[in-house]
């Protein structure tokens, strides 16, 4: 944050559609349309500069930053100060600096591929104050604990997306059920280990590193693999904490997920939208939790038949033994419409249409 008050922020050209892309998964799950509309901008929040995005940085008052972190140094005792006063911070400071900058840039169409980030809100705050048209494709699986859709239009998973929202509150914009981006080909993925048995292990941020090892040690133990893909999330750096012939390492940020999925027979993971996409590919889907703080189901794939739930290692040991039993369609196509697909690419296509009918209107 320091060194972003001294460069140079970048000049946001007026009338574009403006692609909010703040993470990897975002810039994926909306790559598409910036490929395909010549005058659309990836916009991100912070972090380092880059030649294909526009980057707003939350920390241009010089005074205002010093004021913070004053204050920060006097509260670091205060887990709450700690974890909150920044966010109040940038909370008062980018409303006002995103409302000036919408003001200057007048862009035709806002799409998100994220709801709740805070920036996102700010953002989404200010645009809809200034009638300016907002689209959401969500990057990954929601749940109940998501505000609700205040989005113009909302081009959702499939209708347990839709369900789950509408619980949340009445949306304030169209919903259309679109399907997956990251799930649209899936369903058409070749196999590359049907003669083998290999495991893949999914890590996000939450998981505790440990658990996870103790549990990979336990399956090499095993010997019921003949290799295991440990695949990290990607916000996460790469941490190869036990080394054995049979293990490889991955991040989602150097490879994708239709690579690391064609490799794997089976997949192990906590709360993650990576049960849903393994189903879809055809990939065995199991939920174990490697934190003593979790949220059960979180997704609702073990309700919903999209993935099994292991409590333990004999428990697993058990559903491996077991012959695999894939998800029906209907389960798969009640999270995700991209199920129903007969063409690659289908879904890419169907969500350029709604947006060129929108943009038509504008």
């Amino acid at each position: 944050d320091f060194l972003n008050l001294f460069q140079q922020e970048d000049v946001i050209e007026k009338n574009k559609i403006w692609i909010i892309s703040n993470t990897l998964n975002n810039r994926n799950s909306t790559e598409f349309i910036t490929n395909y509309y010549s005058d659309s901008i990836s916009v991100k929040f912070g972090g380092k500069k880059s030649f294909q995005i526009k980057t707003i940085f939350p920390h241009r008052n010089f005074i205002g930053k010093f004021i913070k972190t004053v204050v920060f140094f006097i509260t670091s005792n205060d887990d709450w100060s700690i974890h909150n006063i920044h966010y109040l911070y940038d909370t008062i400071y980018m409303e006002k600096k995103i409302e000036n900058l919408l003001l200057s840039s007048l862009p035709k169409l806002i799409i998100f591929s994220n709801d709740h980030y805070y920036y996102n809100r700010i953002l989404l705050k200010k645009a809809r104050e200034k009638n300016i048209t907002t689209i959401y494709i969500p990057h990954a699986s929601v749940s109940g604990y998501f505000p609700k859709l205040e989005f113009d239009y909302s081009f959702l998973y499939g209708k347990q997306m839709e369900d789950t929202y509408l619980k949340v509150g009445e949306s304030l914009g169209q919903i259309d059920i679109t399907g997956s981006i990251r799930s649209q080909n899936l369903k058409f993925l070749k196999k590359e280990s049907y003669s083998e048995r290999t495991l893949g292990i999914a890590i996000n941020p939450m998981d505790n590193i440990k658990d996870i090892r103790n549990l990979v040690a336990e399956i090499v133990n095993m010997k019921s693999f003949q290799k295991i893909i440990i695949r990290f999330h990607p916000r996460m750096k790469i941490n190869k904490f036990l080394i054995d012939p049979i293990i490889e390492y991955s991040s989602a940020s150097e490879s994708s997920i239709n690579i690391y999925l064609s490799q794997i027979n089976i997949l192990i993971a906590g709360n993650s939208g990576i049960h849903l996409e393994a189903a879809i590919s055809g990939t065995k889907s199991i939920t174990m939790y490697f934190s003593d703080q979790f949220i059960y189901d979180y997704y609702g794939f073990i309700e919903n038949k999209i993935s099994q739930y292991s409590s333990s290692l004999i428990a697993l040991a058990n559903i491996l033994n077991k012959d695999i039993v894939y998800p029906k369609e209907e389960y798969l196509s009640y999270y995700d419409y991209s199920v129903t697909n007969s063409e690659l690419n289908e879904t890419s296509f169907r969500i350029l249409e709604k947006i060129n009918l929108i943009l038509k209107n504008i």
